[in-house]
Order: structure tokens, then sequence, then C-alpha cells
């Protein structure tokens, strides 16, 4: 699924800055374009769903603590669409952060004090699941939230240690 979102946003990307160049070069150097290519490129935009969204992820090393120094007022000033938050160590309960506008989820590992990551979303996603298929949710890991024609991850990843043991 990952390796899907990575290669069609690519190609959605490729075909913005085709169009992008096609434009340009027209506008701003009178060259003729290619009517062929042009017809091509209509095609590929009309397929095309440019999402304008703002993601913003950051391993906040304790969440209580980061809220003590000033992160409500830059949250409210990034005004992102998705904020993806990773090491937050802290139980359910144990902080009181609900921004207006936002939907909240939060996976807290069940050792206190021990990762955790928390998700906040101006849209609601059209399902949210925590873990890896139910499974690897002890540690708090990985949220999931499936949208419309694409899945958001915020993913705290754990050491592999020597030997990559984990």
């Amino acid at each position: 699924i990952i390796s899907f979102i990575f290669i069609h946003l690519y190609l959605s990307l490729r075909a913005i800055l085709w169009y992008d160049m096609i434009y340009y070069n027209n506008q701003h150097n009178n060259q003729r374009i290619d009517g062929a290519a042009v017809t091509i490129l209509a095609k590929i935009m009309a397929k095309v769903e440019v999402l304008h969204m703002k993601f913003i992820s950051w391993n906040v090393n304790g969440f209580r603590a980061c809220l003590q120094k000033g992160f409500a007022d830059f949250f409210q000033a990034a005004n992102a669409d998705c904020f993806c938050l990773q090491e937050t160590n802290m139980q359910p309960g144990q902080a009181d952060f609900a921004p207006p506008g936002y939907n909240s989820y939060f996976h807290s590992a069940v050792k206190k004090g021990y990762s955790g990551t928390a998700l906040f979303t101006k849209e609601k996603p059209l399902e949210v699941r925590f873990g890896i298929d139910g499974q690897h949710a002890e540690e708090g890991r990985l949220i999931t939230a499936e949208y419309p024609g694409f899945f958001l991850l915020c993913c705290y990843s754990p050491n592999a240690q020597d030997g990559l043991a984990r």
C-alpha cells in the first residue's frame, strides 16, 4: 500500500510538473507546444486529484513537557491539516489538549512513560487503526488513518538495537 501511495504521488507530481513546464515555456518563451502532448497532458490532469493539504510530523520527546513550552501556540499558528506526533511518552488523560476543529487520536504504550503516538486531523478519517492489523499495539507506535485516496501513517519506529534485534 505504501509503495502504491508513493508511486501515485510521484506520478501525480510528474504530471503537475510537466504541465507547469509546458505552461511556463508557452507563456514566457513563446514556444510552440505540440498539440498531441497537450492532449495527453489534459487527459492525465483530468485524472489527477491534487490535494492541497499541510502535514506536520514531529517527535516531541514527551508531549506533556512540549505543552508547557508553547506547543499549543505553535499548533495554532501552523494550521496544519494533519499533525502527527511521535514519542508522546504519556498515558490517556495525562495531558489536556483538545484543539477545536480537530479530531484527536492517541495511541499510548502499555508501559508508562514509553513511546506513544498522537494524530490530530481537521478532516475526519474514514477509519483509524492502531498497531499493525491489531498486533504490536502494546508500544503505541502506529496510528493509521484512512482517507479517500490515501492512508496517513503516524509511526514511531523502534531502535533496531545491535544485530537488528528489533
